[in-house]
């Protein structure tokens, strides 16, 4: 197998070990972030490896991001998630953001685990590295394709606390933001703020009262 090959499988298997025995919510998330990046550190950079490369147009970046997030949430929540409750007729479960309707304490956490969380950490594990590593392992006919595959089933999988609706949802969203992390040349500034603008919005609309439910 060529160079890496080997690593990659290795610290593919012991993410899944950590999400699978580790049960502390964004403790398992955290950990699974600091291994990875401590790989590609010390083996192809982080740029190379993962996809963080230096942006010369910030405002660009942002903007960009904040537009496909408004698209993903509308897509998401107001045609995708009636499409999936009427499939397996089962609401969406709203887990540990259930109380933060009219709640700025409980907006403000929330904002903040959705952009560090899930924003940074969940886009460097499943969009950063897991396709990245299977576009080393299988090269770029198959990679990209399986590696969206793996990482939006094993995404959709860890937000169990959503409900089997969520889960698919949340699926559906990992494949998402893999085909922009793809088409966009492995760019991860660019789906971590989409993924994180994304979660901010959806946020506001629970604190708001206006997720559609």
């Amino acid at each position: 197998m060529k160079k890496y090959h080997v690593y990659d499988i290795f610290i593919v298997l012991l993410v899944i070990v950590v999400f699978s025995f580790i049960k502390i919510p964004y403790l398992n998330t955290f950990l699974a972030f600091l291994i990875i990046m401590g790989y590609a550190y010390a083996t192809e950079g982080l740029k190379k490896s993962l996809g963080f490369s230096k942006k010369k147009n910030v405002l660009k970046l942002l903007g960009t991001a904040m537009s496909l997030a408004v698209v993903l949430a509308i897509v998401n929540y107001f045609i995708v998630l009636t499409i999936i409750e009427s499939i397996v007729d089962q609401p969406l479960q709203l887990g540990i953001f259930g109380g933060l309707k009219g709640n700025v304490n409980v907006y403000i956490q929330s904002v903040l685990i959705g952009c560090i969380v899930g924003g940074l950490f969940e886009e460097v594990i499943f969009r950063g590295f897991m396709i990245s590593s299977f576009i080393r392992m299988l090269g770029k006919r198959w990679g990209p394709m399986l590696g969206i595959v793996f990482s939006s089933i094993f995404f959709g999988y860890l937000h169990a606390y959503q409900g089997l609706t969520g889960q698919v949802l949340v699926g559906i969203t990992g494949v998402a933001l893999g085909v922009i992390y793809i088409l966009s040349k492995r760019d991860l500034w660019l789906t971590i703020f989409t993924h994180a603008f994304a979660n901010i919005i959806s946020m506001t609309l629970l604190f708001f009262g206006l997720f559609p439910q």
